[in-house]
């Protein structure tokens, strides 16, 4: 019994799995405008560095990875926790109202961003 690919390795690009991640890419514009009305709305409770550095650089970077064409495979997996974290965020925002399961989800997602750097 073979366990899933969860991480798309050597898993072929298709178009579909393209077409999601060029999906996300555009969706990191939105962010990124997002993170601009923030900003001139000096919103510092909202006003976090890794939300900022984030957004200004996340969309550069898929991006990039369409146009080499790495738009499948372990970039899919990356899109969709990425997705997840975003989804779960804004959510949680919603439904509370207030910044601190905000913080909390933030926080939890940093083992995510030190397992990328580190490896």
């Amino acid at each position: 019994m073979r366990l899933p690919n969860i991480f798309g390795f050597n898993m072929k690009i298709t178009k579909e799995t393209e077409y999601f991640v060029f999906v996300h890419y555009l969706s990191k514009w939105l962010d990124l405008l997002d993170t601009v009305f923030i900003c001139l709305k000096k919103n510092e409770r909202q006003l976090i560095f890794l939300h900022v550095y984030h957004h200004a650089t996340i969309g550069q970077i898929w991006g990039f990875l369409l146009y080499i064409g790495w738009g499948g495979g372990t970039a899919l997996f990356g899109a969709n926790i990425n997705s997840f974290v975003h989804v779960s965020s804004l959510s949680s925002f919603l439904l509370h109202k207030t910044l601190t399961c905000v913080r909390t989800i933030t926080c939890a997602s940093w083992p995510f961003l030190l397992h990328m750097i580190l490896p």
